[in-house]
């Protein structure tokens, strides 16, 4: 036997360097997570050569073991119980790791190392493996992985240790690859080389024994750590069903390809049909039109002829009138020169011509006085501001206004003052008269100051205006820049407030825009900070004291708490930015421990939970004493009063009353209070919006009437003596116009003229007539000429549409008569039915070229390239249709009937004897398992496994062995339903051609399905017990798991190919089984039975158990290693019990005696 006597780690885990010399069967003993499966993981490593199929790494861990090789190369720390053991030790920036397993013969006493090198980067999160090498028949150490350095002893570079074990150790082995690398071992730890036993049985048997956990049923165990999985090929199957169908597929394609391509071709002769009924519905529709066409033209022939004659006759009544008009226009010439040849009408003209230029200079004047009216308008609107004027002004401005008022009820609709005593002349629209009226002269008086200006009247209007009014303008600038000024104050209020009530409405403080950006930039950097005011209150009895800690505290309530440990780091920020956020607080919670508390102070006026804020208000107002007198407050060095008054360094000072900041509690009035403030803002900003609106009004019209009163050029006397003068000097002019007027010659020149003027509007008139009717019938007989030469021309494109419709193939002339005798000359039904079978005919059209555009891109056909006219689609029909009738259909019906033969051969010759081979597998694997079984007893116990069909699959497991048992088994359905015969197997043949279809595995596939296993009982005599699963149902759960463990150590025993001698002696090679937190579901009776039937079997065994299967184990385990953790220290301590002291814990044991 050749048996684990050492074991070397070199960077693995925690462990730098460590040989763990160990015999005969090894127990890692520890509490959990001590790094006891570290250390298993270390021997699998190299028993499976780091081969990632069998490798589970912390198995034990069951779901939750997540380890990677190059995790424990570097030596990371997990555990999940205590998430800080990750920051007790870094891991390693790189390793060298080595693992090497010494096994010893226990008859020539040589030894055989194998081991395998990795290296591992913490940059790379993946490990390399460098080698994985054999050593025969020679012993290393801890010594052979190292060498010393300045820094102390450190593992050697692969390529540098591989050198020198090659020239050491002439049989030294480097083997590349894992699975080459598990065959080597096995042969080089197997008995004989004759007799080496199956290196894929061992990986498997030992990942099944190293990852076993609780099974519940005897047909899982068997199924997942006893037999190999190896599931039947089905993809050759699906293969030849996919051949078939494709060709079957083929078959129909081509058949359903036919059918469309008949139907396309019917399709085809419908618009052969619908083209000739179209053709000739055009035929009927343009034949109907010519003859239509045809009379429209001689109507219309008629009616030109009608209107030449009317434009002939409307010509010569024209020129009758033209020659009429002539004379009369001669005679009118002679009588006018002899009228306007006499001095009095020369008269006439030139006095028209004076008052015209007479009653332009009136105007302007008007203007002039019509601008002092309106300078008089524009003071009076000043008055409505009388409440912002000083008050020197006003009565010079309603003088304005009453003289402004006066002159508007005097005023014409002209613009022009009316005075009394006459009426305006038609004429010039002046009033008749010459005197002024009482009012124009106040006016005047008033405004001008002329001599007519009564004594009792104040002094001139316009004068005070200008002297006193105008300059107090710069007075109501000055006004309005103030109330600008105090609008933006008041905006500037309103907004702070909004803001502080947001921040209050939020539960937050109203603190300084620099302590929140500090906060900001805190927050930025991970570091919480909290304003003082936010961390302490004031309770409800002392609730008087609150405006003297409010007003004491002032800006340090916005002082900010930060955790000590980051409070450095936030001061290092604060002085790098500090220009940003200067007036800034930050407490320093590292030194308020200092901070005691004082009594009968103000601090004790307030509340708080925190300790550092409490510390801070100690500092801060620990020695200012409470106060109410007078007396009081000058008997201590620092006192205060609850109305403000502090008495401190010697002095006594009034504080400024701060709004409350302190206490969440109190933000609910501060937000009430500060809502009613910014009401009372928004009413004086309103107040404030009002008069500065009133103001620059004041300021507007102060301008226009300061630009009225620099435009006045002229005196205002003068402007109206000449507007007297003026009106005047037209009333004289008038009056010469009428005199004149009844001088003129009453001979009957006038009246003669007069009826000449009658004579020529009566021939002009009738000329007109006449004209109008030549133009009107010109006009009509153009529009008809023009209509003519359409319809002539509409008439020849009919006639040519008509005969080329009826030169077209195809077409019918007594057909086509017909369809218009029977539509009785309408066009409209004739149009309709042409595009309908126009329209029918494009559709089949489209319909046709569509379908074989679909049908050539289903079918793959690429014939018709580019644009195709509907005669070559017609073509290509037909000739498809052929060539797929002749060739393709029959082709494809064989090939279909030679793929479902050789499929089913196939299925026959394969399917059924890969299963055949796997149940004949089952069967070698329970004789192995019932050959160590059936000589060993476990509690007066002997174990055999059993099988039986498993009903689920009894049909298919039928259909195998009738194949076996006949020459041929039916399965001529597998691949066609419509061919399956009416036989026993059809259930079975149904099932498999359904998986064949489907690309899913299905469990049939895995011949293990096929059995269901049991395990029997019996007692020495031979006689049965029951079965496992009976006991299963009702017994402990030691007593249920035990007996697969004895399966786990019989199929372990079977696979190292241990033997008994005739002597009695056992004989094998390599017999390790490990465990990871073996046996941790049985009771005590059931762990020592079956370790003794492990050690009875010739297995080696090593395990991982907890501490409180120390003892239990030392009376069965050669070889025991405690396994402690502390902190980020691994120790392991070896022990060696003798066989007295194990003799005599079994004597103490209670379940030996059973």
């Amino acid at each position: 036997m050749k048996r684990l006597n050492r074991i070397i780690l070199i960077n693995w885990y925690l462990i730098e360097g460590l040989e763990i010399p160990v015999k005969g069967n090894i127990a890692f003993v520890g509490p959990n997570g001590s790094g006891k499966s570290s250390i298993l993981d270390a021997i699998q490593t190299v028993l499976t050569g780091a081969n990632k199929r069998y490798l589970s790494l912390n198995a034990g861990a069951g779901e939750h073991g997540t380890r990677k090789l190059w995790e424990y190369c570097l030596g990371y720390m997990y555990d999940p119980n205590e998430a800080e053991i990750e920051n007790l030790r870094p891991p390693r920036d790189e390793a060298q790791t080595y693992i090497a397993l010494s096994f010893r013969d226990t008859e020539t006493h040589e030894e055989t190392c194998v081991g395998i090198g990795i290296s591992a980067y913490r940059s790379r999160e993946e490990e390399i493996i460098e080698g994985r090498f054999i050593i025969p028949n020679m012993s290393v150490t801890r010594q052979t992985f190292l060498e010393k350095t300045p820094a102390g002893f450190v593992p050697k570079p692969w390529k540098q240790l591989k050198e020198e074990l090659r020239r050491k150790y002439k049989d030294f082995t480097d083997i590349s690859t894992a699975e080459r690398f598990v065959a080597e071992m096995v042969a080089k730890l197997s008995r004989e080389t004759v007799s080496r036993f199956d290196h894929k049985k061992f990986l498997r048997n030992f990942k099944n024994a190293i990852t076993f956990s609780p099974i519940k049923n005897p047909t899982d165990f068997v199924r997942w750590y006893v037999l190999e999985h190896k599931p039947v090929k089905m993809e050759h199957f699906r293969k030849s069903l996919k051949n078939y169908q494709f060709i079957r597929e083929k078959t129909q394609r081509v058949k359903k390809r036919i059918d469309e391509l008949e139907k396309i071709d019917k399709q085809c002769n419908e618009i052969i049909n619908s083209e000739r009924n179209a053709l000739e519905y055009a035929w009927v529709v343009y034949s109907v039109r010519f003859d239509r066409k045809k009379q429209e033209i001689e109507t219309l022939q008629q009616d030109i002829e009608k209107l030449q004659q009317q434009i002939d006759k409307a010509i010569e009544s024209s020129k009758h009138l033209e020659t009429q008009i002539e004379l009369l226009n001669q005679e009118f010439i002679e009588k006018k020169a002899q009228l306007e040849s006499s001095d009095v009408t020369m008269k006439i003209k030139a006095l028209q011509a004076e008052i015209k230029s007479k009653q332009q200079s009136l105007r302007t004047v008007t203007a002039a006085i019509n601008k002092v009216t309106d300078v008089l308008r524009e003071a009076s609107y000043i008055l409505d501001g009388e409440q912002h004027l000083p008050k020197k002004i006003v009565p010079i401005l309603k003088q304005a206004q009453e003289l402004s008022n006066r002159l508007l009820q005097n005023e014409s609709p002209d613009g022009i003052l009316v005075q009394e005593g006459g009426s305006p002349d038609t004429m010039t629209g002046q009033p008749q008269g010459i005197a002024p009226t009482r009012t124009n002269d106040i006016v005047g008086a008033i405004l001008y100051g002329c001599p007519l200006w009564p004594r009792n009247f104040r002094p001139p209007v316009l004068e005070g205006l200008k002297n006193t009014v105008l300059p107090q303008a710069d007075y109501l600038k000055t006004k309005l820049e103030s109330l600008v000024i105090q609008e933006n104050e008041q905006h500037k209020e309103a907004q702070m407030l909004r803001e502080s009530i947001s921040l209050l409405e939020q539960g937050d403080a109203p603190l300084n825009e620099n302590t929140w950006a500090l906060i900001k930039l805190l927050k930025a950097h991970n570091i919480q900070s909290t304003p003082l005011c936010d961390m302490i209150d004031v309770p409800e009895q002392h609730e008087r004291w609150r405006v003297a800690i409010e007003s004491y505290l002032g800006g340090l309530r916005e002082a900010l708490l930060v955790d000590s440990e980051r409070l450095e780091e936030a001061v290092k920020i604060y002085r790098r930015h500090y220009l940003n956020f200067k007036g800034c607080h930050i407490i320093n919670t590292k030194q308020t421990a200092k901070w005691i508390e004082r009594y009968d102070s103000l601090a004790k006026r307030i509340e708080t939970e925190n300790a550092d804020a409490k510390a801070y208000i100690n500092r801060i107002m620990g020695e200012l004493t409470c106060v109410e007198s007078e007396a009081e407050l000058l008997k201590y060095d620092q006192a205060i009063t609850a109305d403000c008054l502090l008495h401190k360094s010697g002095t006594i000072t009034a504080m400024y009353e701060r709004d409350a900041m302190i206490g969440r509690t109190q933000r609910q009035k501060q937000l009430e209070q500060k809502r009613k403030r910014l009401g009372g803002v928004f009413g004086s900003l309103e107040e404030t919006k009002k008069v500065k609106q009133e103001v620059t009004e004041l300021v507007r019209l102060f301008t226009r009437l300061q630009y009225g009163l620099s435009d006045m050029t002229q005196k205002p006397s003068t402007l109206l003596q000449t507007q007297q003068n003026t009106r005047q000097e037209i009333q004289n002019h008038q009056n010469e116009i009428k005199a004149l007027a009844q001088q003129q010659d009453e001979s009957g020149i006038k009246s003669r003229i007069a009826a000449i003027e009658k004579a020529l509007r009566v021939a002009k008139n009738e000329r007109a007539k006449c004209q109008e009717q030549d133009r009107k019938a010109t006009r009509e007989k153009a529009a008809k000429d023009e209509k003519l030469s359409t319809l002539k021309t509409e008439q020849a494109k009919t006639q040519s549409y008509r005969d080329q419709y009826a030169s077209k193939e195809g077409f019918d002339l007594e057909r086509a008569t017909k369809k218009r005798d029977k539509l009785k000359g309408s066009t409209e039904s004739a149009e309709k039915l042409r595009k309908k079978n126009t329209t029918r005919a494009e559709n089949l059209k489209n319909s046709v070229r569509d379908s074989i555009n679909e049908h050539q891109i289903r079918y793959h056909d690429e014939r018709l390239e580019g644009e195709q006219s509907h005669e070559q689609l017609e073509q290509y029909i037909k000739n498809t249709l052929k060539e797929l009738k002749d060739s393709e259909l029959a082709h494809y019906e064989k090939d279909a009937e030679k793929a479902l033969r050789e499929a089913s051969i196939s299925f026959r010759a394969e399917f059924v004897g890969q299963l055949k081979a796997g149940f004949d597998e089952i069967e070698r694997h329970l004789n192995e398992l019932n050959h160590h079984l059936k000589t060993r007893s476990f509690n007066q116990e002997y174990y055999s496994f059993v099988k039986k069909p498993n009903p689920e699959f009894a049909d298919i497991l039928e259909l195998v062995k009738s194949y076996s048992r006949e020459d041929q088994a039916n399965v001529g359905g597998l691949f066609d339903p419509e061919q399956s015969p009416n036989t026993q197997h059809n259930n079975a043949i149904e099932k498999i051609r359904q998986a064949l279809e489907e690309e899913t595995t299905h469990s049939f596939e895995d011949y293990r399905h096929y059995y269901n296993f049991e395990v029997k009982m019996k007692d020495e005599e031979g006689r049965i017990l029951g079965s496992l699963s009976h006991r299963l149902k009702k017994g402990s759960g030691g007593e249920n798991q035990a007996p697969f463990y004895v399966a786990i150590g019989a199929a372990l025993a079977a696979t190292y190919l241990i033997r008994k001698n005739p002597d009695g002696k056992l004989t094998g090679g390599m017999s390790l089984a490990v465990f990871d937190e073996a046996f941790s579901k049985l009771d005590v009776g059931n762990t020592i039975s079956c370790l003794g039937f492990m050690k009875d079997l010739g297995l080696q065994i090593l395990l991982a158990a907890p501490d409180e299967k120390h003892g239990l184990l030392s009376e069965m385990i050669d070889t025991i290693i405690n396994v402690t953790r502390d902190g980020d220290a691994l120790h392991i301590s070896p022990e060696f019990p003798t066989e007295k002291g194990q003799a005599f814990l079994s004597a103490d044991n209670p379940y030996e005696s059973i």
